[in-house]
C-alpha cells in the first residue's frame, strides 16, 4: 500500500515531459509541472502551521487549481474535505466545523462566502486563488514560498479524505477514506477498466465529488486529462473530436441531454468509454443511446463508502441483442478484490434471484463516519458494509439494484436525504406533516416529490412554499413536485409508509413548482 504522495511522484518521474493536463484555459501541463505545484501545497501548508492529519476545506470552481489543491491537501498528509459549491452558509459551517477545518482554500468566487464561513469556526485560515484581501492569503504567494520536492514519508494508513454525504439537518455525516482505500479503490479500477497510456478523458463533470476517484485514477493510469468545464450537449461532441477523447464520464442527466441534443454519432466516434454513475438509467434512455451511438456505455456501481465496487464494461453490450437487454438493468460485477452477496435481516447469504441488501467487502470499504461510532456500528461490522440497498444477484453474478432501505435520492449526480428536505417542509407554520420520496424522471434519473397534510385551517400557496424552500435548501435539494394530501399513510407504529406513497403516486401527478 502506498501514500498518494508517493504515488503521484513516481508517476512525474516516469514520464516527467509527458502532458498530463489541459487545463480550462486550455494550457497543457506536463506531468513534472502538476506534480511540483500539488508538492507545493502540501509543503504550503506545513510552513503555515498545519500538522499532519489537520483538515482542509475545498470550495473551487472546476479547474486545474481545484485538482493540484486536491491531491496536494493529500500528498502533504493532511485531510481534504470537498465542499459542494451549491451548499448554503449554514451547510458549509455546519460541516467545516464538524470536521475541525483548519483551513479553507478557495477561488474569488467564494473568498466572501468563506470569510463569512470564517467568523462561526475557530482558528481556521483562508487560502484564494483570487488573490489576498485582509485576513486571506493569496494562493499564489503562499505557494511560491513552498518547495516543489515530495513531502517527508507518510503513513499509507493515515486518513486522507471526509467526505460529506448529508447536510444542515442533525449531525452531518462523513465518510472516513484513508491513502490505502484509494490506493485500493485506484488499483482495482485500473485492473477492471483498464486505461492506456495514450488515453484522452474528457471531463465535463463537477470536480469536488469525482476529483479523488474518477479523475485520479485515470491520470495515474497515464491518460491526458482534458477540464471541459461545465457540460453543454452542443459543445460536447465538439470537445471530444478536439481533443481526440476516447473515454469521459457522466451522470444521467448529462446522458439525456446529450440525446436530446441530437449529437451526430460521427462526432462522438473516438470515444470507446463513456462511464455512467450517480444514478440509475431509464432503460429506455439506454436503449435509445446503444441504437444511436453503439456499445460504448459502462456502468458503475458504488457509493461514497465503496466507490467503484461494481463494473459493466461497454464491450458487453451488443446492439439488438436479448442479453444485452437484460444487461441494461444492471450495475455490473463485482471487479477484483471485493466481494459482493446479497443478505437478508438477519446476515445470511442469499441464492441468486433472491432480493435482500447489498453487502459489500472489500478495502475500498470505508473506515466508518467521522466521529459517528453511532451511524458506524448499524452499517459496519464483521469486515463487510451493509450498504441499505436492495438488489439481486444473477447466476452470473451481476448485480441488479432493486431499490434502497435507505431512502436517499439520488438526482442528476447528487445524493439528496429525504429528511432534510422534509424537516425544512415541516419548519413552515402551514404545513403538519410532510414526505419526500423520489420518483423517476427522464432527465435526473430521480427528482423530488413531496407530500404533505396542512394544518387545519391552513392554506398555503405553491409560490410560498417554493419560496421556503429556496432560502433554506441547496437547488439540487427542493422538491420539483409537491401534492396535498389529506393524510399520510403510517404503520401503527406511527412511521410513514413511503413505499405506499411509492406505489400510488408513481407520476408525477401533483403541481410542479421548480
Amino acid at each position: 500500500m502506498l501514500h498518494l504522495s508517493y504515488m503521484l511522484n513516481r508517476f512525474a518521474r516516469q514520464a516527467s515531459t509527458k502532458p498530463a493536463l489541459i487545463d480550462q484555459h486550455g494550457v497543457t501541463w506536463t506531468r513534472e509541472q502538476l506534480v511540483a505545484r500539488i508538492n507545493r501545497v502540501g509543503n504550503a501548508l506545513k510552513g503555515l502551521g498545519l500538522i499532519p492529519g489537520d483538515r482542509v476545506g475545498l470550495l473551487h470552481e472546476d479547474s486545474r487549481q481545484y485538482l493540484e489543491v486536491d491531491y496536494g491537501v493529500m500528498a502533504g498528509g493532511y485531510v481534504r474535505v470537498p465542499l459542494d459549491p451549491r451548499l448554503s452558509k449554514e451547510q458549509m459551517v455546519s460541516q467545516l466545523r464538524d470536521a475541525g477545518a483548519r483551513a479553507i482554500i478557495v477561488s474569488s468566487r467564494h473568498t466572501e462566502m468563506a470569510v463569512e464561513v470564517k467568523r462561526e469556526l475557530d482558528h481556521c485560515l483562508i487560502l484564494s486563488t483570487g488573490g489576498k484581501a485582509g485576513e486571506v492569503l493569496d494562493y499564489e504567494e503562499v505557494l511560491s514560498l513552498a518547495s516543489p520536492s515530495m513531502p517527508e514519508r507518510l503513513n499509507p494508513d493515515a486518513l486522507a479524505s471526509l467526505n460529506y454525504t448529508g447536510g444542515t439537518t442533525g449531525q452531518p455525516k462523513a465518510v472516513m477514506l484513508t491513502h490505502a482505500n484509494l490506493y485500493h479503490i485506484i488499483s482495482n479500477a485500473l485492473l477492471g477498466r483498464p486505461v492506456a497510456a495514450g488515453d484522452v478523458f474528457l471531463n465535463v463533470r463537477p470536480l469536488w465529488p469525482i476529483a479523488a476517484i474518477n479523475v485520479l485514477f485515470h491520470l495515474l493510469g497515464g491518460a491526458l486529462i482534458v477540464l471541459g468545464g461545465r457540460f453543454e450537449a452542443e459543445t460536447f461532441g465538439r470537445l471530444v473530436g478536439m481533443h481526440r477523447a476516447n473515454a469521459t464520464s457522466l451522470v444521467p442527466t448529462q446522458l439525456v441531454r446529450l440525446l436530446d441534443g441530437g449529437i451526430a454519432p460521427t462526432e462522438l466516434a473516438s470515444l470507446h468509454t463513456i462511464d455512467i454513475g450517480a444514478g440509475a438509467v431509464q432503460p429506455d434512455v439506454f436503449r435509445s443511446f446503444l441504437e444511436l451511438y453503439g456499445p460504448k456505455l459502462g456502468v458503475l456501481y458504488g457509493l461514497t463508502e465503496a466507490s467503484w465496487t461494481c463494473y459493466l464494461s461497454p464491450k458487453e453490450f451488443v446492439v439488438n441483442n436479448e442479453r444485452s437487454d437484460r444487461l441494461i438493468r444492471s450495475a455490473g460485477r463485482e471487479m477484483m478484490g471485493y466481494r459482493v452477496t446479497i443478505q437478508d435481516e438477519d446476515g445470511q447469504v442469499l441464492p441468486p434471484h433472491t432480493t435482500g441488501e447489498i453487502v459489500i467487502q472489500g478495502a475500498n470499504v470505508m473506515q466508518g463516519y467521522w466521529n459517528r461510532p453511532d451511524l458506524t456500528r448499524p452499517v459496519l461490522y464483521n469486515g463487510e458494509f451493509h450498504t441499505g440497498d436492495l438488489g439481486q444477484l444473477d447466476d452470473e453474478g451481476y448485480l441488479y439494484v432493486v431499490g434502497r432501505k435507505k431512502e436517499v435520492i439520488r438526482s442528476g449526480g447528487s445524493s439528496i436525504l429525504p429528511q432534510e428536505v422534509e424537516h425544512v417542509l415541516m419548519n413552515h407554520p402551514a404545513i403538519r406533516e410532510a414526505a419526500v420520496v423520489g420518483v423517476p424522471d427522464r432527465e435526473w434519473g430521480e427528482c423530488v416529490k413531496a407530500f404533505i397534510v396542512l394544518r387545519p385551517g391552513r392554506r398555503v400557496t405553491y409560490q410560498e412554499i417554493a419560496d421556503h424552500c429556496r432560502q433554506r435548501l441547496a437547488s439540487f435539494m427542493k422538491p420539483k413536485i409537491i401534492e396535498v394530501v389529506e393524510s399520510l399513510p403510517k404503520s401503527h407504529y406511527g412511521k410513514v409508509l413511503k413505499h405506499l406513497l411509492v406505489a400510488e403516486n408513481a407520476s408525477v401527478k401533483g403541481d410542479i413548482l421548480l
